[in-house]
């Protein structure tokens, strides 16, 4: 129950007594409508010297009354003034859903909804209802909406054109994200299907998959991952998994997923519209089309680079990689033993589409040192602290496949910094026995020491 006095003329004249049913007003708590994969609603009052959450979080569900932030504290700022009674403090976003707004008047810094509402703003973003492009609209297509086409799921082969193939955001009724990653997946595997049908071949039945990063600080990131699988000719999701928190590690893997992106799309564009442009002839595209495993992991290439040659300093190197190796660290994800939000998912699916074809293919695949600059000071350093990892890893850093030992020479000095502080504070395959030793090793290791290990590795060719 709520209750407030009715006051008038100064005299109280009454009591207005509310009773309020809890359930109904979390609904309103969890309407996660335009907040995206991560937006949050909190709720918060304040209980002597503490904001106390006070309903239930997107992502912990027994938030209410456990979770607190010290009043003065630097955590939780927005909350402690709103239950200060701010207003207006930081960026404050009022949504309101399924509101169409019909008039703007920039002088009066207003907006007027279809339903008569007025709402005063400091800056207002317009977004005009989304639509694909005027020239899929012109070429008849769109669906009965006018704003969508829809696509067959393995060679996104227009449902209204047969031979025109669609992707991106102008796709629909695929169950998948609007992102750079999956349109660049969805490139790939049209590209790859196109190939096949042109030489009489039946499409690949290959998904896409999606990373997003958001930057939530200037130091600070989040990510999404989305895997994939196709199940009576419909892409179907697998799993979707949401990075634990915010970190400097997720800020890392966002820049280098732009470096592979960005390199893969400028780099390789070109042999993508090659692989279409040669293929009328089965000759011409046997090459790439015998391999199974290239149509199976080519989405891989939007993290890993082309021919899965890395050029982030966060993301290592698949090519050349021993098999065994490969399909040990693949069955260790997807089991959770090596913990991971972004690979776990893609692991996953990677076994659904079958690991051995994967793992051949990028076996076979030239192996190119890592591109990244490293500092030749700390790689010199680094050389003689290596030393003692020589018995396990080989003088030159070259791996021992018959004991899974991966070959680490070359591997960008960043990811192998990051594995080596995963193995010092026994995040990485916690309680598993073989790497006990190196564990030990490590631990006493300080971070700077570790730096120069990771870029005298990474100097290796």
């Amino acid at each position: 129950f709520a209750a407030g006095p009715v006051i008038s003329d100064g005299s109280l004249i009454g009591v207005l007594i509310f009773q309020l049913n809890n359930n109904d007003v979390f609904k309103v708590f969890s309407d996660y409508t335009g907040l995206g994969e991560t937006g949050e609603t909190v709720v918060s009052s304040r209980v002597g010297n503490e904001s106390v959450i006070v309903s239930p979080l997107r992502f912990d569900a027994r938030a209410a009354f456990t979770r607190k932030v010290a009043m003065g504290g630097s955590a939780g700022p927005m909350m402690q003034r709103s239950v200060l009674g701010e207003r207006g403090y930081g960026p404050n976003i009022d949504y309101r859903g399924s509101n169409k707004v019909v008039k703007v008047d920039p002088a009066a810094r207003e907006v007027t909804t279809e339903l008569g509402e007025r709402v005063k703003y400091d800056v207002v973003n317009l977004i005009p209802p989304q639509r694909a492009g005027a020239i899929a609209v012109q070429a008849d297509l769109v669906g009965a909406d006018k704003r969508w086409c829809e696509v067959d799921h393995v060679t996104y082969e227009s449902l209204k054109h047969r031979t025109v193939h669609v992707v991106g955001d102008a796709t629909t009724g695929l169950p998948v994200p609007k992102s750079g990653t999956m349109a660049n997946a969805m490139g790939k595997i049209c590209a790859n299907a196109v190939a096949s049908v042109m030489n009489g071949r039946p499409a690949p039945e290959v998904p896409p998959v999606n990373t997003c990063y958001s930057w939530v600080s200037d130091r600070e990131a989040i990510a999404v991952v989305n895997a994939y699988k196709i199940d009576g000719g419909k892409v179907v999701q697998v799993e979707q998994k949401l990075s634990p928190a915010q970190s400097t590690l997720y800020a890392r893997h966002a820049e280098g997923w732009a470096k592979s992106i960005w390199g893969d799309i400028l780099g390789a564009v070109g042999g993508v519209l090659l692989v279409v442009g040669v293929a009328a002839t089965p000759a011409a595209a046997g090459p790439l089309l015998d391999k199974p495993g290239y149509a199976k992991a080519v989405t891989c290439s939007a993290c890993h680079g082309t021919a899965r040659n890395s050029r982030s300093d966060a993301v290592p190197i698949l090519a050349g990689v021993d098999p065994a190796y490969f399909k040990k660290a693949i069955e260790d994800y997807a089991s959770g033993k090596r913990l991971s939000a972004e690979m776990e998912p893609f692991a996953k699916q990677v076994k659904i589409l079958g690991v051995d074809e994967i793992a051949a293919y990028f076996a076979t695949q030239p192996r190119e040192a890592t591109p990244v600059h490293v500092d030749r000071g700390a790689a010199e350093r680094g050389r003689a602290i290596a030393a003692q990892c020589a018995n396990c890893h080989g003088a030159e850093g070259q791996g021992d496949p018959a004991k899974l030992v991966p070959r680490i020479a070359g591997q960008p000095a960043g990811y192998i910094r990051n594995q080596l502080m995963l193995f010092k504070t026994d995040k990485r395959s916690p309680g598993d026995e073989p790497l006990t030793k190196m564990k030990a090793v490590l631990k006493p290791m300080l971070e700077g020491t570790l730096d120069d290990v990771a870029a005298y590795y990474a100097s290796l060719r």
